[in-house]
């Protein structure tokens, strides 16, 4: 047999996903000979190929027995390492991240966990795991990899922890996972005070600000974004500085403050194009569009929407994609484009499903029951509405929660059950001027008093 087939199934037999042709080279550089050691192994029906012939792949119970008869060696385990944990670290930088598909997907997880809880120098794999991690985060968020990542950094005092905990705050924020993303942000915060490393905690700052903008807690918010920006202009970062102005502006949007927003938006826009950085530039489109809306200019939110829906889907933006939906289907609901809207909704909710982010997830169900209402179909309203304030009571949302009881009173008024109705819109009114509206509740409250 080939001297070289033994160490390439060895490798092979790391890569659960497969291996792509193009890249062997890269992941097992040390074995020169691969390509008769892998005819060799073709042969002997130990691996076989995709039906496109570009990728090897090897069936389970061969791996298994492979992982433990004939473990790999330390040279060609590191080169394996090294070629992941490169893909893994371009994660930290939006305009380079890696365009990953399935195979690597599962690769990257099983070489990143493996070597975290066997290599003796853990520390590039815990850099691996918070560059991966924030690559998941604009993708597809879980944790799985950075709360290992957490616990071997405790347990070994890594300096890194810090960096962790920030991983880990912004991704569980994203899934409506508040309190818990305070506690992990404010304890990176206390690390990377005393490593001295001010702009680390502007970022969690900005994080903080912007999560609490999501609960609609605007006060705090801005002084949160205000502190995150002096850090960074002092620092003379301006991208950080773009991010802060992006994210008052937001604040100001959902207040009504449309002119300040509007300003500052536009300020941030500029910062980032001079930057060429698209996603904030996009960013800051979706908050315009919901600017425009709020004013009733439909036709110049339509338009907006639609470029940052585009621009979304081009970056593969997790968060702003189903956003953006979001908006699209409200502008269409308005109009009396129900179809559209339907359609925006739906696209919406699978994305903010993948996620895992509760109140948008509640959002598209709020929007699916008002535009089924006006098709009459009231008997899909129901689970649709309690599925909503299920969501949103689970993450605090009182608004969300005012809007879902909305919702259900809403139809109770059409199939003429009038005390359901009033008992029911009487608790949304209630709910509605307990919580910080902003325009949208304000307009939400306004519509609630008049169907009472």
């Amino acid at each position: 047999m080939n001297e070289d087939a033994i160490p390439l199934l060895s490798v092979l037999a790391r890569l659960p996903g497969g291996a792509s042709l193009e890249q062997l080279p890269t992941i097992c550089p040390s074995i020169t000979n691969w390509k008769a050691a892998l005819r060799v192994l073709r042969t002997a029906a130990l691996v076989y190929d995709s039906p496109d012939k570009t990728v090897v792949h090897m069936l389970s119970p061969i791996r298994s027995y492979v992982l433990l008869h004939h473990p790999i060696a330390d040279g060609p385990l590191q080169d394996l390492r090294n070629a992941y944990y490169q893909l893994a670290y371009e994660g930290f930088v939006p305009d380079k991240a890696p365009n990953l598909d399935s195979k690597e997907d599962i690769n990257l997880d099983t070489i990143i966990l493996d070597a975290l809880r066997s290599a003796d120098e853990k520390e590039d794999a815990i850099t691996a795991a918070i560059g991966y991690s924030t690559y998941l985060n604009r993708t597809q968020p879980r944790v799985n990899l950075i709360e290992a990542a957490i616990q071997i950094a405790r347990n070994t005092g890594s300096t890194q922890l810090a960096g962790c905990l920030q991983c880990y705050g912004g991704i569980i924020r994203i899934q409506s996972q508040y309190d818990a993303a305070y506690v992990a942000l404010d304890e990176a915060i206390e690390r990377y005070i005393r490593m001295g490393s001010l702009l680390e905690v502007a970022d969690c700052l900005w994080m903080i600000g912007d999560t609490l903008i999501l609960q609609n807690r605007f006060d705090e918010a801005r002084s949160k974004v205000e502190e995150a920006r002096r850090h960074f202009i002092e620092a003379n970062y301006s991208m950080g500085a773009a991010d802060c102005l992006l994210l008052l502006g937001a604040a100001y949007q959902a207040q009504g403050k449309f002119d300040i927003a509007t300003s500052t938006l536009e300020d941030a826009r500029s910062q980032y194009a001079q930057s060429s950085e698209r996603l904030g530039e996009t960013n800051c489109l979706l908050e315009l569009g919901t600017v425009y809306f709020a004013r009733g200019q439909y036709e110049a939110a339509l338009s907006i929407a639609m470029e940052a829906k585009l621009a979304h889907a081009e970056l593969r933006d997790s968060w702003g994609f189903p956003h953006t939906l979001l908006l699209l289907g409200t502008i269409h609901y308005d109009q009396g484009q129900y179809p559209e809207a339907c359609s925006a909704a739906q696209e919406a909710r699978r994305a903010c499903n993948r996620l895992g982010d509760k109140s948008s997830i509640a959002k598209s169900l709020v929007l699916m029951g008002n535009i089924l209402i006006k098709q009459g179909r009231y008997d899909e309203v129901y689970p649709l509405a309690e599925d909503a304030r299920d969501a949103y009571t689970s993450v605090g949302n009182l608004q969300g929660i005012a809007d879902s009881l909305t919702l259900l009173g809403d139809v109770y008024l059409q199939e003429g059950k009038i005390d359901m109705a009033y008992s029911t819109l009487k608790e949304a009114q209630s709910q509605f001027t307990q919580c910080s509206k902003g325009w949208y509740g304000s307009m939400r409250l306004a519509n609630c008093n008049r169907a009472l």
